[in-house]
This record gives structure tokens, C-alpha cells and sequence, in this order.
């Protein structure tokens, strides 16, 4: 029987074609992973050409799962064994149906040729989510294409070859009556592997882009998985569930206790401020570490920041942690202490509508002023609709700028004039106030204004020319504020929302890609030093609310600098995976067990995945780990983000 049905599927026309067009879908699949490789080489270091051959072919399973999805509906109509079938209007629509559906499947992963070196992740549905929010998608779409035209173009190419492929490959348009048995038989089969690719597999559960973990490093899991199956999955799985590492949240909570109330304390041998102190919290875009001279041993006069270097000689300084590679999962993470510990970021997940303890809400309550700053479109990324959940009064963007001619053509306005409007409005705030303002100029497509063209250095890569036009613009900022009444009433606090693409390799690793600056300074300079302590985006909240000795309790997910005595740490999640911090070890969790270990001391790079030989630490490491996890997930999934 086995052998008759095979004899089938190679003299039949109909199956004949429909193999040869998906096995060049398939191909199709496979080079594109081939380009996120050939494009980014610096991103996947000391890989080989065997190895990546390798990568290539284990990674056919997880291109067998779009193929599926794509052309699922395809195939059954092709099969069909019926004369309207074989009609030539019928095999156009088919045609157009498997070219189209294709094309959209194949998109993804040529998008993230480009767009990863940017997240370090293959892209889920929250892309979905940004195209949804504001119009800045509409705007950076004709500078997208036109820096990666080369990526339009081998798409084009792809659907011309699928084209070709229909034209090519067309079942004869006679029809005689069939052998209903063995087509029957046909049809099962081609059914039951549909199904098996769609699945990825038998295994008790579908394939997702963890499984690469059982082949690859994890830190390789992007080149061997693929971009639409990250969608797929980011839609058809519930981002969190009840974890029982512990018998209960209190259980869980007592290794790790996102529930905070701070005493008067100075652990680290800096007197905390007066209550009534102004804040204003500044996150500059894409200000990696790699960029700033003060915190790389470069002198200033050779870096890209030459003010900011200035500031951190005078500021309590750490070399942060961003808990994510996105704006929109830096920001609830620096001002709400909330991080993306999930498959989505918070602001577009369906958690989105619980209450949370923001720093502005807490402040609000204190009799503060509350402001956000953002010089983008209003509804980029939904920020103004986060920032009045997380306590913000008043959300302050392009549409409340006075000047049109200052915006930029693509995100909002430029970084000097409106970091100088901000200082303005603040002028006219009454005191004290907490404001927050999130540049925008660092951010591809890397301009600055004509008028200062050839006054900043460039560095080996684009954006640095803009990091040095923000840092002249928080030049200015200062001088203008330095002239106001508020100024030396005001705690300053600095950081990045994240990285921006990388040049040197420590900061193209897991933990390199996730180094920005934190710094907390006051004109009375009473906030000074460098201390060697791990500090992530998620203590600047606790942090502030600890200086000002605001003694209430709240829902932080990080620990305030001031206080010695608590747990340090870094964490961040990407590739279905928690990727866990300390001193001395770095981790990666899939939510059972740890798929690599590095020890920091010895292995800045991350070369040597010592899980083999774990030290005695892990379990420790590991407790810690399942701490966060289950009292992040708990509190997210019953709605515990703030006191009541």
C-alpha cells in the first residue's frame, strides 16, 4: 500500500507541483535566515561556516511551521479532487492565493534582516501594535525602505521567482475521473503532514522558538528560528500563567519582594533629601554606555558626550542595566519599575488595564505637579495613554509644541528646541514637580538639524554624529535651567531607554547590548561617586522615592540604590527566555531549567557556557530566578501592581 501511494504522489501531476512549489517556498525560508546572517556579522560572532550550516538545517523545522500556516488553505483547495479545480479561472485564483499568502510570511523575516540588529530579537506581535499607535510608522516607512532597499528588492525577487513558479508548474487542465480510494489516501497524508509541519512535530506540545535551545547556545536561538513563527506563537500563547516554583506568592516573595516601603536611611554614606524636592527624570534615546566617554575611559574631548561626562564627575554614577531593548519597554521600566518580564511589553498586552504604582502617581499623592515630556507624535507607542495610567497629569508632546517647523520629518522634534520648550513649561510648573522627558533625535534614521552638520564627531557608526547632538542639546537644557528659581531645589536623575546598535564586541552580547547609563545628580553636590553595584532601570523608581523619604508603601520591581542591604541584579526577557544578572554570573532560563551560565569574572563575552559544570551558586541563582518570575507573573495575572 505504502509503496503504491508513493508511486502516486511521483506520477501524479497535481502532487508533483504541489511538492516542488512548497519545497521552493521552503528554500526561500531558508535563505532568508541565511541574509539576517550575511547581513549582520558582527552580530553573530565566531560562528563558522560549518556551524552555520548546521544552524541552516536545524532550522528547516521551524521554517516548516510558516509553510504550513501559509499555504494550509492552499493545499486543500489544490487537492481537491473536482473538474472546477482544474479550470483555468480556479488555478489564477490559486495562483494569486499562494503567491500573496507567501509573500506575507516571508515578509517578517526580511524585515528582521534590518530591524534586528536594533531589538536582538526576532520580532513578535507587538510590531502590530507600534504600526496601530500613532502615525510614526507611516512617516519612517519611505526612510525605511529607502536604507533597506537592497531587503525590498530580494523580496521582490522572491515573489518573482513564486511567480514564476505558478507559471511554470500548472496542472494539466484536462480531468478524468480519479481513483477516489487512492485519492482519499492522498489527501490523508498530505493532510497529516500539513498538520506535522504546522505543528513543527509530534512533541507533546508545538514547536516554538525556545525548542532551538536544545540545539544551539541560546544566544544563537535568532539565527535558527524565524520570524513569522514568533508571531504566531506571540498570538497564540498566553503570555503568563500561575508559576508554583513556591507554594505561595508570600513564600516566593520572601527571596525577592517587589512590595516596598523605605525609612529614612544612608547605607551608602549620602545624606537623602528634603520631602519636598523637585525630580526631573531624563531619558535620553539609545544612549548606550559604548557612547559615553566617562563611563568607557575614553577622555571626553574623544567621545560623543562631553557634557554628559562632565555631569557624571559631579553625579552618584552607576553603569546601568536596561531591562529591554525597546523604548516601549524602557519606559514603563524607569518610571513605574515595570518591566517586559514577559513575551510582550506591558503597554500593548492585555495586562495593560491594571493598576500600577507608577513613580508619578506615588509623587502625585505627595503633592507634586506631574508632567511627561515626549517630543513624538502624540500616541507614539501609546505613551501618553501609559503615562496617565502610571500617574503623569499632564502628557505634553508634538501637538502641544508651538513650532511645525522644528519637527523633524520623521519622529517629532528635534531634541534642542524642544528640550528647551520643556524647560520652559517647567519654569511655569508649580513647585515641586515631577517631570520626565524622553528624547527622540538618537533614533534611526540618525539626522540632525542642517544647521549643525559637520559640528559633531562621527563615529564608526551612524548614530554616534546623533548622541552628540543630543548631548549639546541636554548642554543647553541645563544652561537654561541652571537660570531658573527650581534648579537648585531638583533632583536630576539620567538614564537611556535602552541601547542603540552596537560597534565593539562586549557591547554586541547579551550583556553588553544592555548597558546604559544611571546616574542621580543634585547642584548642591551632595550625589557623587562611582559604586561598583549592579543597578538596573527598575531601581530608579524605588530609588527616587527612597531620597525623598517617602515613607508609604508601593509595587517595584527593582531596589533603591540607597539601600545596601538589597538584592542587586539585572534581568530582562527576549527569545522565550529570562536572562538573569548578578556580579559574578550571568543566566538563561527557559521557566524549568537553566539553558547557559557564564561566569562574569572570567568570561566578559560570554563564550564559555559552563552549565556542565555548574558552580555551587546555581541553585541559589536559580531561587532567585523563580522568586522574580512567579511574583512578577502572580501580581501581573491578579492584578497586585499596586497598594491599595
Amino acid at each position: 500500500m505504502l509503496q503504491q501511494l508513493a508511486s502516486y504522489f511521483a506520477k501524479d501531476a497535481t502532487f508533483g507541483i504541489l511538492f516542488r512549489k512548497l519545497l521552493l517556498v521552503l528554500v526561500l525560508q531558508v535563505v532568508s535566515r541565511l541574509l539576517l546572517f550575511v547581513f549582520n556579522p558582527s552580530v553573530f560572532p565566531d560562528i563558522g561556516s560549518g556551524e552555520l550550516l548546521q544552524y541552516l538545517l536545524i532550522g528547516v523545522r521551524f521554517d516548516l511551521v510558516p509553510l504550513g500556516y501559509a499555504n494550509a488553505l492552499y493545499v486543500l483547495l489544490f487537492i481537491l479532487p473536482f473538474a472546477f479545480i482544474r479550470e483555468r479561472r480556479t488555478q489564477r485564483i490559486l495562483n494569486v492565493l499562494f503567491l500573496v499568502s507567501n509573500l506575507i510570511f516571508l515578509a517578517p523575516n526580511m524585515i528582521d534582516v534590518g530591524y534586528f540588529p536594533y531589538t536582538m530579537r526576532r520580532m513578535d506581535v507587538s510590531i502590530f501594535a507600534f504600526i496601530g499607535t500613532g502615525n510614526d510608522v507611516w512617516h519612517l516607512l519611505p526612510r525605511f525602505m529607502a536604507d533597506f532597499w537592497y531587503l525590498l528588492l530580494i523580496w521582490l525577487f522572491f515573489g518573482w521567482l513564486l511567480w514564476f513558479a505558478n507559471k511554470r508548474w500548472q496542472v494539466a487542465q484536462t480531468f478524468s475521473k480519479p481513483n477516489y480510494v487512492r485519492v482519499i489516501a492522498a489527501v490523508l497524508v498530505t493532510a497529516f503532514l500539513m498538520l506535522t509541519a504546522m505543528r513543527g512535530g509530534w512533541q507533546r506540545r508545538p514547536i516554538s522558538p525556545l525548542h532551538a535551545a536544545a540545539y544551539v547556545p541560546a544566544k544563537h536561538i535568532p539565527l535558527v528560528s524565524n520570524s513569522s513563527l514568533s508571531i504566531l506563537i506571540s498570538v497564540v500563547v498566553k503570555q503568563l500563567t500561575h508559576q508554583t516554583y513556591f507554594e505561595s506568592l508570600e513564600e516566593a516573595e520572601r527571596v525577592f519582594s517587589p512590595l516596598k516601603k523605605y525609612d529614612r536611611r544612608d547605607s551608602l554614606g549620602i545624606p537623602l533629601a528634603a520631602k519636598k524636592q523637585n525630580v526631573v527624570l531624563i531619558i535620553l534615546e539609545g544612549f548606550s554606555v559604548e557612547h559615553i566617554g566617562a563611563l568607557n575611559g575614553l577622555k571626553p574631548e574623544s567621545g560623543f558626550t562631553p557634557f554628559l561626562d562632565s555631569l557624571i564627575g559631579q553625579s552618584l554614577c552607576f553603569t546601568g542595566f536596561a531591562n529591554g531593548k525597546r523604548s516601549i519597554e524602557g519606559i514603563p521600566a524607569i518610571t513605574a519599575s515595570l518591566p517586559a518580564w514577559m513575551p510582550n511589553d506591558f503597554i500593548t498586552s492585555s495586562y495593560a488595564e491594571n493598576s500600577i504604582d507608577g513613580l508619578a502617581s506615588v509623587l502625585k499623592n505627595e503633592g507634586y505637579q506631574t508632567t511627561f515630556y515626549h517630543g513624538g507624535e502624540n500616541g507614539t507607542l501609546d505613551f501618553d495613554v501609559f503615562a496617565k495610567s502610571a500617574g503623569y497629569e499632564t502628557y505634553i508632546g508634538k501637538n502641544e509644541y508651538p513650532n511645525p517647523a522644528d519637527f523633524d520629518g520623521y519622529w517629532g522634534i528635534w531634541d534642542e528646541p524642544f528640550l528647551q520648550f520643556s524647560a520652559q513649561k517647567m519654569n511655569a510648573s508649580q513647585q515641586p514637580f515631577f517631570a520626565t522627558i524622553f528624547t527622540l533625535t538618537s533614533h534611526h534614521p540618525y539626522r540632525i538639524p542642517s544647521a549643525y552638520q559637520n559640528k559633531f564627531p562621527k563615529g564608526p557608526i551612524e548614530v554616534q554624529q546623533c548622541i552628540a547632538y543630543s548631548d549639546y542639546a541636554l548642554r543647553r537644557f541645563f544652561e537654561t535651567a541652571k537660570k531658573t528659581d527650581w534648579f537648585a531645589q531638583t533632583l536630576f536623575v539620567i538614564t537611556a531607554d535602552h541601547t542603540s546598535v552596537a560597534h565593539d564586541a562586549f557591547y554586541q552580547s547579551s550583556i553588553g547590548q544592555h548597558r546604559v547609563p544611571i546616574l542621580f545628580y543634585h547642584p548642591d553636590g551632595s550625589l557623587k561617586g562611582r559604586p561598583q553595584m549592579l543597578v538596573q532601570h527598575t531601581d530608579i523608581m524605588p530609588s527616587v522615592i527612597d531620597y525623598l523619604h517617602i515613607a508609604k508603601p508601593f509595587v517595584a520591581f527593582g531596589n533603591s540604590v540607597f539601600d545596601s542591604t538589597a538584592m542587586r541584579f539585572g534581568m530582562y526577557y527576549a527569545n522565550g527566555m529570562w536572562h538573569f544578572q548578578n556580579d559574578n554570573y550571568f543566566l538563561m532560563w527557559d521557566g524549568e531549567k537553566t539553558n547557559a551560565l557564564f561566569d562574569l569574572r572570567v568570561d566578559s563575552l560570554l563564550k564559555r557556557n559552563i552549565i556542565s559544570t555548574p558552580p555551587k551558586e546555581l541553585p541559589l541563582l536559580e531561587k532567585r530566578v523563580k522568586s522574580i518570575v512567579q511574583g512578577y507573573s502572580t501580581r501581573m495575572l491578579d492584578n497586585k501592581l499596586n497598594v491599595r
